[in-house]
């Protein structure tokens, strides 16, 4: 492998790294603001989880 290419993809592994931490940092950010809100709200955890689930369940045919 040359140099250059080799410079290519060390680029785009760190590249690919970053996008990775600012995800992990993006999902703990909204994983905190969640759980601040449920706690003030509890009905808010329970509704989401209701409205994600919804059109999975009935993709499968599920109805309770």
């Amino acid at each position: 492998m040359s140099l250059t290419a080799n410079a290519t993809h060390r680029r785009a592994n760190l590249i690919g790294c970053a996008w990775m931490l600012a995800a992990m940092a993006g999902s703990a950010v909204e994983n905190s603001v969640l759980k601040a809100a449920a706690q003030s709200l509890p009905m808010i955890a329970g509704s989401s989880i209701a409205v994600a689930s919804g059109p999975v369940r009935l993709w499968h045919g599920q109805r309770k």
